[in-house]
């Protein structure tokens, strides 16, 4: 477990952004790993393509899996809009310290050989520079779903600081996943180590995520500016599960109306024009929905169509 003790100024300095780099590397993890995503369904074959060229191929082979990444590969996100957070995050990439480098493709390795191109870029002292070119080069071929991907992000980035705003800090830090505790001092990460930290006066942000869904990312051990990405449908409408006063107050009336309105399938462009709601919007709540498992998604072609689970036919009955 990390235990990390966080100190007045510490809350007082955390904040809520998007993490861009996250999104391109989830978005890689689920292209290896064949996994389902509960909004984008599995990768298709154009998909897979896109981790051909040898930079991309590069990332992609130190994130793939469940486990540690070098940290390199996702400094804590800065501010402004999501193009100019992940240009940030970019140059940080590329300008990463060769040595720290060196050092976390060792914990990333854990005793095993690293991949041949991951060596050769470490030992030529321009790792950084080709994983910044190789995710720049992800996020381009993640094409349309950027815009729906980054809607979704201001969205859940939004709700999660009104939430900071109407019940502090603590109720987004208690809330953001299963894994995470916070007890009003001390910030408990279920891990399968042993780890102390104490913040005093530093940056902590907290970044909302889709594509990494349901993964919590944490960098808080060795970090001067420390970050925990979670999964963005944590907050926001779906968030209050208690007490009655029918379905649209328990989850929302825009999610209420989508999952009555899925007892056939239909596609994210359906919904927003039945609904009049913004594509990224539609995407948004079918996420939470399909997090709760109230729905499920099927591909068909070049569209995902949702419909309505078992799971979510008994909530509406």
């Amino acid at each position: 477990m990390i235990v990390a003790d966080l100190d007045a100024s510490t809350l007082a300095r955390m904040t809520i952004r998007p993490s861009p780099v996250h999104e391109v590397i989830g978005w890689l993890r689920l292209i290896a790993s064949g996994d389902r995503h509960p909004v984008y369904g599995r990768a298709n074959a154009s998909d897979r393509a896109a981790l051909r060229g040898p930079d991309v191929s590069l990332v992609a082979a130190m994130v793939a899996g469940g486990g540690y990444q070098p940290d390199l590969l996702t400094p804590v996100a800065g501010c402004g809009d999501v193009q100019t957070a992940f240009g940030d995050q970019l140059d940080a990439v590329a300008a990463a310290d060769q040595a720290q480098s060196a050092t976390e493709v060792a914990w990333w390795s854990a005793g095993r050989p690293a991949p041949r191109r991951v060596r050769d870029a470490v030992d030529r002292g321009d790792l950084g520079r080709l994983a910044a070119r190789g995710l720049a080069a992800a996020r381009r071929a993640m094409g349309d779903r950027w815009e729906s991907v980054t809607g979704m992000l201001e969205r859940s980035t939004h709700e999660a600081a009104a939430t900071a705003a109407r019940e502090g800090v603590g109720a987004v830090l208690d809330g953001m996943h299963r894994d995470v505790r916070w007890t009003g001092g001390e910030l408990r990460i279920a891990k399968p180590f042993d780890e102390s930290v104490r913040y005093r006066d530093q940056e902590l942000v907290l970044s909302p995520s889709v594509l990494t869904w349901p993964r919590l990312t944490v960098q808080v051990v060795h970090e001067s500016r420390g970050s925990v990405v979670f999964p963005a449908t944590a907050f926001g409408e779906g968030r209050h599960r208690g007490g009655g006063g029918g379905l649209g107050e328990l989850l929302g009336s825009s999610r209420a109306a989508l999952l009555r309105d899925l007892d056939v399938p239909r596609t994210t462009t359906e919904l927003s024009a039945r609904h009049s709601l913004a594509k990224a919007t539609v995407s948004h709540h079918l996420g939470a929905l399909a997090a709760a498992g109230l729905l499920v998604a099927s591909r068909r072609g070049r569209h995902v169509d949702y419909r309505r689970s078992a799971r979510g036919d008994l909530f509406l009955a």
